[in-house]
């Protein structure tokens, strides 16, 4: 009787001691997942601030660009077909990159371009030189500087809008 009153005992202080160290454990857990809560959020504001920073740079250097787009009203026929030339000259400080230039047919008789079914007749066509991947190559201007591009081909008795689009996403028309 007195070994099984004695067994109990002991148990019961074991059973306190792992407690104890349960306890530990629990609040280390608590502890590491608060520090942790803490970290990451202020990680996350350092980064947002960052960002925030930058995304106020590319509107400023976006708002910057001074591209001129200018169409030579006369078209060059020789040797046909007929082709625009237009002159891409920047105005600004910064370097521009011209990711696309695009044509389009702004007059009622256009005729369709050929595509794929439910292609739309008013829907530009890129004009800037591929690459081996069909890619286009795009345009760097540095500040002041001018180049001509030919666009086309064209037909001489309809009306067409050139679009150039710059990497930072301004569009520039000639028409």
């Amino acid at each position: 009787m007195a070994n099984n009153l004695r067994n109990k005992r002991f148990g019961k202080q074991r059973r306190g001691v792992a407690g104890v160290i349960a306890g530990v454990f629990f609040m280390a857990i608590i502890l590491s997942t608060v520090a942790v809560y803490f970290v990451l959020t202020l990680t996350n504001e350092r980064a947002r601030a960052s960002y925030e920073i930058q995304s106020q740079q590319e509107n400023q250097a976006k708002v910057a660009e001074k591209l001129e787009v200018v169409r030579d009203e006369a078209l060059d026929c020789d040797p046909a077909p007929c082709m625009i030339t237009v002159y891409i000259t920047n105005e600004g400080t910064l370097p521009l990159v011209n990711t696309n230039v695009l044509l389009y047919c702004t007059d009622t008789a256009c005729p369709p371009i050929p595509g794929p079914p439910g292609t739309d007749p008013n829907d530009p066509v890129e004009q800037l030189p591929l690459d081996i991947n069909n890619d286009p190559i795009p345009l760097t201007l540095n500040a002041k500087e001018r180049n001509t591009r030919t666009v086309g081909p064209v037909d001489d008795t309809l009306t067409y809008r050139v679009d150039v689009i710059t990497e930072r996403g301004n569009i520039v028309s000639a028409v």
